[in-house]
């Protein structure tokens, strides 16, 4: 369906059911409409499945699920709140989106789903389980004309001619793994640098022709394998040597005198068979079967995706040294999360827009025009890895230019006007790569998309377009990306779009390389020391992108644009205005934009001052971002099924990632926000990603408001030889020392707090040293504290050695005191917090807040302090990273009136009875959303409510206004 019959259908459909449904007789017309009037599914009832039964304490019944697209739908009839809980049948009160959530956790794994869409046939309400605790995004029945793009999730399925792309792709994978294997123990030193180097280029090598012969490029099927077949495997290694010289030769140079089965090979050039001669090992029987039957007659190349087995054959490097660079496979659908809101979207409705126009002789003129400006076009992928975003842009420009073509043609050809009709090239790509192995592995993935482009172009066009020999463009440079000046590679004033994903390593976790490469991008920047390696590319992009020289946050025009040599460090105190004039002459350039992946760390906590507030300030601006989600690590990729290969690869990584799209370049277009996978346009998206103004919080001792101070716990310094007792070794040493009992004290870190599990300290503040000396044990545990100490090399700790019966650091109250545990996890709604007497002795792994009251406690633990605390912590992985400096100290409080302070403290006090009724409950149990008590949850409930009531918020705000106000509030305070 074209974009203008979406929309006329999706107006069509909200007119219909305007004002009506019942969800007992009217859940199943309104979904199977909906599937194939609006999103043109052909056969929704093989697609939607209704009253799927569930098992919970009582049966129960899913209303829809949608399985190819793993969606769940919980729908109510018209007029019905989906804010407000409903009485279950077992009595529990649950709102639709908690009924679904209870469902989904009831589900084998597989059948769980990523979306839960609660509907009232007026609204829809969209949670992504990737995000669970975000809110929903809210699609109004009367807005679906304009906004029907935001429930595409719901048929989003790749197409079975994707899958089985995907498919062949691992499979090759595979085959390229057992190949790689078999080889690298045929060479005289395996370990050998240059020997690898040279194994990676014949494994590269012998796929373009297994893919050449079985995608007609060589001029016929099993032309390489009957070569092959030709030798005995003590000759391969002489036959490869001839067939690679000749395959770098053009005809008309060749020797004339060379073999037959030589002579039908065509020139291929392109700098694959030209490059200096390779180390090639003897082949075995084994190797040349695998060759012959596994690779060649078993297995058709033709249908591998360049795009995902670039990534497949790049896994064939050891995944240890992958995982060391912070190398990551992009999936294509994460690809086109960064390029379709970058370039590709608009490119697509201007397709759209010249199709309906209605004057044939201007539409084809327009369409002419398009296509040259397709060709104009050119990209950067700093981190280009196995090459996947050049490759799948490539893809999607000719797809583009294909269409183009198609619509010019019409039913009529005419041969003579179609001389040249590709003018997308491969040369519009540009590249940088650290790995030599992963450049020859680029190139070859474009050369493999370009032959099947063209095949697409020649069932159009009905012409035989020459693909060999191959252009030798060397847009794909080896190099440290971050060492390089990217002007070299390709010029700044021909790049349209800078686009990529570079490499994720965690600020402590970097090599000595890796750190030098960050102190180099950021030197003279506070604190880079917890700066992410990927922050290095935002930077050098930006530097790329060329920053203004005016006045802190003014932009220049975009010919008035500063030399980056000008701008390697930060601008601090640019208060006056500087003339371009002063700063050589003003460069001429294109606008560019830019977009990265990356992991979520650079929008979270102190980073986000340290790196964007430079930016901001030198004219960057965010055009539009994803945020936060998370993609599984799996490795897709990991096919190979060798035991050394398997040991290596068959690992999962969890990695959390943003996209951001940004420039300095002016906006004439709305600023996007993708959450969840919904869109929402934004006024302004600021360095946490959220639609708000630019503002940093930074590092603050004190609090912003008039609220009692938060410390750290108590750190041990021990190496757990004070803090770490159980209660069974607890109980052993005062059964047999009973003086020891005023020594012990119960100790409770995060876990133990969470977990409601015991742990004990030795607590010796106040006892006497004579007690102390007649407890064997205890002074063996002192002995070793002070040789611990002793031993280190901080001074501050070698100092704490003098007093070896203390804790490293004692900020224990006298009196009660509040928990907020340090780190907790993005599966709870709240963190949860509770009061503690001062003979717990709090450890380090937890914040303190010592004589806190009913009203403070009830602001803490509310959803709009957890809004802000989402927002602004760092984060470990996805879970909670609680801040004092920065997410407590900067909370903006609310000024509440003498009625709503006393609320607020009644239902503090409600949500600490209703914990009170499940004294055998953990905190975990109580806070997990799935088993989370009615009685416990309706408490928060009141507590959320009084709380925004408070701010004077409304109650239908959701959670991403909730922040945008509170930053607001800051900025004021």
């Amino acid at each position: 369906m074209k974009e203008s019959e979406k929309k006329a259908a999706a107006k069509k459909f909200a007119e219909t059911w305007k004002g009506r449904g019942y969800e007992k007789g009217e859940t199943h017309s309104f979904w199977l409409e909906l599937l194939h009037d609006v999103y043109g599914v052909e056969n929704p009832t093989h697609f939607i499945f209704f009253e799927e039964q569930v098992d919970l304490s009582h049966k129960s019944f899913i209303d829809a699920t949608i399985p190819e697209t793993h969606v769940m739908i919980e729908q109510k009839s018209i007029g019905k709140d989906l804010s407000k809980p409903i009485k279950q049948s077992d009595g529990t009160t649950l709102t639709p989106y908690q009924q679904a959530k209870r469902y989904a956790a009831e589900l084998p794994y597989s059948k769980r789903p990523r979306w839960i869409v609660a509907s009232n046939f007026a609204e829809f309400r969209v949670y992504d389980m990737e995000n669970p605790q975000a809110e929903p995004e809210i699609i109004l029945l009367e807005n679906l004309e304009k906004e029907y793009y935001r429930l595409q999730f719901l048929v989003n399925v790749r197409s079975r001619d994707a899958k089985k792309e995907m498919e062949i792709s691992l499979a090759a994978g595979e085959i390229v793994g057992k190949l790689y294997d078999a080889l690298l123990s045929q060479y005289k030193d395996p370990t050998n640098a240059e020997s690898l180097k040279s194994l990676n280029k014949l494994c590269v090598r012998l796929v373009f022709c297994l893919y050449a012969e079985d995608a007609g490029i060589f001029g016929r099927r099993n032309m390489f394998r009957d070569f092959l077949q030709s030798f005995q495997p003590q000759n391969v290694r002489r036959g490869l040597i001839d067939l690679f010289e000749i395959l770098a030769t053009p005809e008309e140079k060749r020797d004339p005198y060379i073999n037959d089965n030589l002579k039908e090979f065509p020139y291929v050039n392109g700098g694959l068979f030209e490059d200096e001669k390779i180390e090639i090992p003897n082949f075995t029987d084994e190797i040349l079967n695998l060759l012959l039957q596994h690779a060649s007659e078993d297995f058709d190349w033709s249908g591998i995706s360049p795009t995902i087995f670039g990534a497949v054959f790049e896994s064939t490097l050891n995944p240890e040294t992958r995982r060391a660079g912070g190398m990551h496979y992009t999936s294509i659908e994460n690809i086109h999360r960064v390029i379709d809101p970058l370039f590709l979207d608009d490119l697509k409705k201007e397709l759209e827009e010249i199709k309906e126009t209605k004057q044939p002789k201007t539409r084809k003129q327009k369409l002419k025009d398009f296509q040259r400006k397709l060709a104009s076009l050119t990209f950067l992928d700093p981190a280009s890895g196995s090459g996947n975003f050049l490759t799948e842009t490539y893809i999607s420009l000719r797809r583009l230019e294909n269409e183009a073509l198609k619509e010019q043609l019409g039913v009529e050809i005419v041969l003579g006007e179609l001389d040249n009709p590709i003018q997308v090239s491969i040369g519009q790509f540009y590249g940088i790569e650290i790995n030599d192995f992963a450049v020859t592995v680029a190139k070859t993935a474009l050369w493999i998309a370009e032959a099947q482009m063209m095949q697409e172009t020649e069932s159009i066009v009905h012409m035989n377009l020459d693909f060999l020999p191959l252009k030798s463009y060397a847009n794909i440079v080896e190099g440290n990306a971050l060492r390089l000046d990217w002007n070299e590679v390709v010029a700044r004033d021909k790049v349209d779009y800078i686009m990529g994903n570079p490499p994720f390593v965690g600020a402590r976790l970097m090599g000595a390389e890796q750190k030098a490469d960050v102190n180099k991008i950021f030197d003279g920047w506070k604190n880079n020391g917890n700066l992410d390696y990927v922050a290095c590319w935002y930077k050098k992009a930006a530097d790329f992108l060329a920053f203004p020289l005016r006045g802190r946050g003014t932009a220049l025009a975009v010919d008035e644009v500063a030399p980056a040599s000008r701008l390697s460090s930060p601008l601090r105190d640019n208060t006056s205005s500087v003339s371009p004039a002063g700063c050589h002459l003003p460069l001429k350039g294109k606008a560019i934009r830019a977009a990265l992946v990356s992991t979520n760390s650079i929008t979270q906590g102190d980073a986000v001052a340290t790196l964007w507030k430079p930016l901001f300030e030198n004219g960057v601006h965010i055009d539009f971002a994803h945020r936060t989600f998370r993609w599984d690590q799996k490795s897709e990729l990991d096919t190979d099924t060798s035991p050394k290969r398997k040991a290596h690869g068959q690992k999962k990584a969890a990695v959390h990632c943003v996209i951001i799209g940004f420039s300095i370049a002016p906006n004439e277009k709305p600023k996007i926000l993708y959450s969840g996978g919904q869109r929402h346009e934004a006024k302004e998206i600021n360095a946490y990603l959220v639609d708000a103004p630019n503002v940093f919080i930074e590092s603050r001792k004190a609090p912003l408001c008039n609220v009692p101070e938060i410390v750290f716990g108590n750190m041990p310094n021990d190496d757990g030889l004070l803090s770490q007792y159980t209660t069974e070794e607890k109980e052993t040493i005062c059964a047999q020392y009973p003086l020891a009992k005023e020594m012990f004290k119960p100790f409770v870190g995060a876990k133990e707090f969470i977990n409601g599990t015991s742990r004990w300290c030795l607590w010796l503040k106040d006892v006497s040293a004579q007690n102390i000396r007649k407890v064997p044990p205890v002074v063996d545990a002192i002995k070793k504290v002070r040789e611990l100490r002793l031993a280190s090399t901080r001074p501050m700790t070698k100092k704490k050695a003098d007093t070896p019966t203390l804790f490293g650091e004692i900020r224990q109250p006298s009196g009660n005191y509040l928990i907020v545990p340090r780190h907790s996890s993005e599966n709870r709604r709240y963190i949860p917090l509770g009061y503690m007497s001062s003979d717990y002795i709090c450890g380090d792994s937890n914040f303190m807040i010592p004589d806190i009251s009913l009203y403070h406690f009830g602001v803490l633990t509310s959803n709009v302090h957890m809004a802000w605390v989402r927002t602004i912590c760092g984060r470990i992985k996805s879970d909670y990273r609680y801040s004092k400096d920065i997410v407590y100290n900067n909370f903006p409080w609310p000024t509440p009136t003498d009625a709503q302070k006393q609320t607020i403290e009644q239902t503090a006090q409600a949500i600490l009875d209703a914990r009170a009724k499940f004294p055998d409950a953990s905190l975990a149990d109580l806070y997990d959303e799935t088993t989370m008590p009615p009685e416990l949850r309706k408490a928060h409930q009141a507590n959320d409510r009084a709380v925004m009531a408070a701010y004077g918020f409304d109650l239908k705000i959701s959670e991403a206004e909730c922040v945008a106000r509170l930053l607001e509030m800051y900025q004021a305070l």
